[in-house]
């Protein structure tokens, strides 16, 4: 593609997630039951005066977005929808919420909304999901999808059909640092992997854990593979879903041998599979800052929003890159673009008061609500002036994530096939204990792959 077209792409890549995973400290909360009715820029229509409003409850579930902007947005469109109660299930992460969001629908007490984080999600959950498109010409019209950025739509389309609408655009696959600690004991940013390595014995020394990765939650385990992946075996994963190639091609070999590598040279933090993404290794990064490197994604923005580590977070200088060029060839590997979605439940008795309280959650007043606390961009075609003000760091960050996304192109991120993705997870465990192979771990992967129709 043009160069200038990526350059566009950046701009509306400039970020955030996932999360792809949020930070919510409460497992569960309920919203707040609002106020009297009031004037608002809305484009929700209010009932008219003469009108008496059927009472409605309808329950959104899922891990984000925070707490604290939940409960404002759920306390804006009651000013509206008085007759509306939103009950809201927030869970701690992602990996607590699809097991409570299974339990949900095994159990008959499926939420009215509830939200995915990438298309290996979307084709976990895609049975429950009501698909959109109708309640949105209903609302926008015939051209709704015009109101979006197409790779948006893209991520949370299945066979034809829209499955959700598209939460901001986080590309995954980047590297975080703490640049004071760097600082401190001499070490630039890593752009190879014997620089990575002798910057992770260089901290080991010093009392500090080098890359922390929350390996207890598949997600996180399977962004970092699939990016070094990207970078030894470049498209060839995606070749391999489609049954192009075989799993066993020797380069996707060697990627299983590399993340095998990794861990023997210590480069991840010892007990990374028995911490979570969120919050154990968040809380090593950002509170305690016991580490010095992070994998994660651009969604990482939200620090610089975290109401509870605002000392912590500006006393530090925080840095972002793309993993370093892992095989040796001058290259990097690309970012992996992702977008999330909010679902309307297929299940679900109050469709027209669930679709209407997520058009305002997701492209209304809760969109600007979003998007402060994230620093991200929407992923709507008109987009969304942030109302904060960005610390010098908080900017340089935001534009360094625009800059490293222009320079490659991003590729897909997640698995789409569910029964994949979790063999893919269980293989990169025994691969990292030593208990399998590389070639045996892909051969695996590719039994999997054979038996899907």
């Amino acid at each position: 593609m043009a160069k200038w077209k990526w350059a566009t792409l950046a701009l509306a890549v400039m970020i955030l997630l996932a999360g792809c995973s949020s930070n919510n400290s409460n497992s569960e909360s309920s919203a707040p039951s609002g106020e009297a009715p009031t004037a608002s820029a809305s484009a929700s229509p209010a009932a008219s005066p003469s009108e008496e409003a059927k009472p409605v409850t309808i329950v959104y579930e899922a891990w984000t977005p925070y707490k604290e902007d939940m409960d404002k947005i759920v306390a804006e469109y009651k000013k509206i929808h008085p007759e509306i109660t939103v009950e809201v299930r927030l869970h701690a992460n992602y990996s607590e919420y699809l097991t409570a969001i299974k339990t949900s629908f095994a159990s008959g007490d499926a939420p009215d909304l509830f939200a995915f984080d990438s298309p290996t999600s979307l084709a976990n959950l895609k049975d429950q999901i009501e698909p959109i498109d109708e309640w949105a010409s209903k609302a926008w019209g015939d051209a709704w999808k015009d109101k979006f950025i197409a790779s948006t739509l893209t991520d949370v389309s299945l066979d034809g059909k829209t499955m959700g609408i598209p939460m901001h655009i986080s590309p995954g696959g980047l590297i975080w640092y703490n640049k004071t600690a760097l600082d401190k004991y001499g070490i630039g940013e890593p752009k190879t992997y014997e620089e990575l390595k002798k910057a992770s014995d260089t901290l080991r020394k010093n009392g500090m854990q080098p890359l922390l990765l929350g390996a207890k939650d598949s997600w996180i385990v399977i962004d970092t593979f699939q990016t070094i992946l990207n970078d030894v075996a470049p498209g060839k994963q995606y070749d391999a879903y489609a049954k192009k190639i075989p799993f066993t091609d020797p380069d996707i070999v060697k990627a299983f041998d590399l993340w095998k590598k990794m861990f023997d040279d210590k480069i991840f933090q010892d007990d990374a599979f028995s911490m979570t993404e969120y919050m154990d290794v968040y809380n090593a990064f950002i509170d305690k800052q016991s580490g010095a490197f992070e994998s994660n994604g651009a969604w990482n923005l939200d620090i610089y929003a975290n109401a509870d580590l605002k000392a912590k977070v500006e006393a530090v200088e925080w840095g972002v890159m793309p993993f370093p060029d892992l095989n040796g060839d001058g290259k990097v590997p690309p970012t992996l673009s992702t977008v999330g979605g909010y679902a309307l439940g297929k299940d679900s008795e109050n469709k027209e008061a669930a679709f209407d309280f997520l058009k305002f959650m997701t492209t209304e007043k809760g969109l600007q609500i979003m998007m402060d606390h994230f620093l991200a961009t929407p992923p709507t075609k008109e987009g969304v002036e942030l109302t904060v003000t960005l610390s010098p760091n908080a900017k340089q960050n935001r534009d360094t994530i625009g800059q490293i996304v222009a320079q490659t192109e991003p590729v897909h991120r997640g698995i789409d096939n569910a029964k994949v993705a979790d063999k893919m997870y269980e293989v990169l465990t025994k691969v990292a204990y030593g208990q399998l192979s590389g070639a045996d771990a892909a051969a695996a992967v590719q039994k999997v792959i054979d038996s899907e129709g």
